[in-house]
């Protein structure tokens, strides 16, 4: 049964869908409704294709309204069982709140609240996979060394409390002095500090072997003061050391401004910045929310490869002398998106590497095409001289701002004076309301694709790269695309997907696009996929979810562990 939510009640009003049928039945013996506030209905026998109003019992004089949360269903044969309590893994990640509204005051979303990061790498050579859940502002990351029997135990305090005011939204474990152990690089972000603040310096944790970390001496990561966010990891130069880029986020109070992005080649130790001598633009490439080093053109070189917010899946071609933008000539530049996370893997066995994406998804108020993308415009509107942001939108072939008129005059007073009735404001069109000459002097940026999908990586004539789109199923456009793990997580040699996301941080008249639960697709090998509910995954992830990261266990079994913003971490084993 499809359900309804509004202020009043459940509004069940559709036949059930084939992904959660009640095949034949011609009843529904139970309905348990939990709802927000608390309360707790169970209905029973009722009838199947019929219209049902049902209304919130009142709540108690004297009851104080629990936290919301999603009851999954209990069943002994599904793919995933959560197990973090009984792990050992206890740990919430604490979201500090920030106004950032009063700064940009038509933000379209919330920027504080991007992490947590998670990480994992066996960092005390004992022969397990361990777990690092970075930091946000006021709370510091918390490392959890894997224990015998399938545990984990919170690591002593190590060094990067000193930092603990820094929000961390990116973290990756790589061997950076080449002493055989696993090193911590962390990239702090955030926008509560304004740009060159020290709280942004990303940071290098040095590994004794035995899970004790040391801050790296001053230089040997470069002190950047940007947000930065992405970080990947791989040898681009083919020196056998591990080299780094650091994708910039944002920048802070001036969304959505370009930030700075960093490559940084690894002279034995000690990382230096070579973005814009081996990489000319790449400094600027935009607001990088995901990174991986992969060989896309199978030249034996690892490539560079971005997704970035207003702007494309991006690709920088390693050329064995420095890199390339090649995203053009790769049919990528013009599916533009609000792109959020990446994979790369094999999907369709064909043995070049494919791009799985991340994106908004479906289910929002917002649409976007090539012909009428979703526009942002930024910059100043009036003779105010201040800088605001516009969101437009395509209607009947007119571009009409998103907001309405009273949500402008917040920023532009003069509007009820030039538009007097919301009528007359409902028929002009952006450049009737703010002028062409205005318009044509602001930053524009475009997103012409919302949906999260599959770039295939096709052979182009001549030995190029070329990649073709193919969306996910529908099931997974609910919400946005976070964090993606690939796996053959049922033995058929098919590679299949765990995604979970969802955003909390859309302006409040939008609201949340919440409507995600975590997604399991079961690939058939082919570049298929299938859906997997819920209730037979056991991969129930409510909430703001920021991170994903695959921990091998003993045994062959393995685990996706999900952190999530002002939630409990969750880690789900395999049975």
């Amino acid at each position: 049964m499809r359900q309804l939510y509004t202020e009043r009640g459940i509004v069940a009003s559709e036949p059930a869908t084939s992904l959660f049928g009640l095949g034949a039945d011609a009843a529904v013996k139970s309905l348990t409704i939990r709802w927000p506030r608390g309360q707790v209905q169970v209905l029973r026998d009722l009838p199947v294709d019929t219209l049902l109003t049902i209304d919130e019992p009142a709540l108690a004089p004297d009851a104080t309204p629990p936290p919301a949360q999603f009851h999954a269903p209990a069943r002994s044969d599904t793919l995933f069982v959560e197990t973090a309590a009984e792990r050992g893994i206890r740990h919430t990640c604490a979201l500090r709140p920030f106004d950032e509204f009063t700064r940009q005051r038509l933000l379209p979303r919330r920027l504080n609240g991007l992490g947590p990061a998670l990480a994992s790498a066996d960092v005390n050579g004992d022969g397990h996979a361990d777990l690092f859940v970075s930091g946000s502002s006021g709370q510091a990351g918390q490392l959890f060394l894997a224990q015998p029997g399938g545990g984990f135990a919170a690591a002593p305090a190590q060094p990067w409390s000193a930092a603990a005011e820094a929000d961390d939204l990116g973290a990756v474990f790589a061997d950076v002095d080449g002493d055989g152990d696993s090193d911590l690089i962390i990239a702090a972000g955030g926008i509560v500090q304004a740009e060159g603040d020290a709280l942004l310096h990303d940071r290098l944790y040095l590994n004794d072997g035995r899970g004790t970390f040391t801050a790296a001496p001053e230089g040997a990561l470069p002190a950047d003061g940007a947000s930065t966010g992405a970080v990947a990891r791989g040898d681009f130069d083919g020196d056998g050391r591990v080299d780094l880029f650091i994708g910039g986020r944002v920048v802070p109070g001036k969304y959505p401004a370009t930030p700075r992005s960093f490559l940084y080649r690894n002279t034995g130790g000690r990382f230096e910045d070579a973005t814009d001598a081996l990489a000319p633009g790449l400094r600027a490439v935009g607001m990088v929310t995901a990174a991986e080093f992969a060989d896309v053109d199978g030249d034996k070189r690892p490539d560079l490869v971005l997704t970035l917010e207003w702007g494309p899946v991006a690709v920088w071609r390693n050329t064995g002398r420095g890199f390339e933008d090649i995203t053009a000539a790769a049919g990528l530049a013009g599916r533009t998106g609000w792109w959020s996370a990446l994979t790369i893997a094999d999907i369709d066995r064909d043995g070049r590497p494919d791009l799985v994406a991340g994106n908004t998804g479906l289910n929002t108020k917002y649409r976007a095409s090539p012909e009428a993308p979703a526009v942002l415009f930024a910059g100043v509107f009036d003779d105010s001289g201040r800088e605001h942001l516009v969101e437009a939108q395509h209607v009947d072939g007119r571009l009409v701002p998103v907001r309405g008129r009273s949500k402008l005059a917040y920023a532009f007073p003069w509007l009820p004076r030039k538009f007097a009735t919301y009528a007359a404001f409902g028929r002009a069109s952006v450049e009737e309301i703010f002028g062409a000459d205005r318009l044509a002097g602001v930053r524009r940026l475009d997103a012409t694709e919302l949906a999260s999908g599959v770039f295939f990586n096709r052979a182009a004539p001549g030995g190029g790269v070329r990649f073709e789109f193919v969306p996910l199923p529908r099931f997974a456009q609910l919400a946005p695309i976070n964090a993606i793990v690939a796996r053959d997580l049922d033995g058929d040699g098919g590679l299949d997907l765990v995604c979970v996301g969802n955003h909390f941080g859309p302006e409040p008249s939008t609201g949340r696009f919440d409507g995600s639960l975590g997604a399991v697709l079961r690939g058939d090998g082919r570049g298929g996929f299938t859906a997997v509910p819920p209730a037979e995954s056991g991969l129930v992830v409510s909430g703001d979810a920021r991170a994903a990261a695959l921990v091998p266990l003993d045994g062959g079994r393995l685990a996706i562990a999900v952190a999530r913003c002002d939630g409990p971490v969750l880690f789900f084993t395999t049975r």
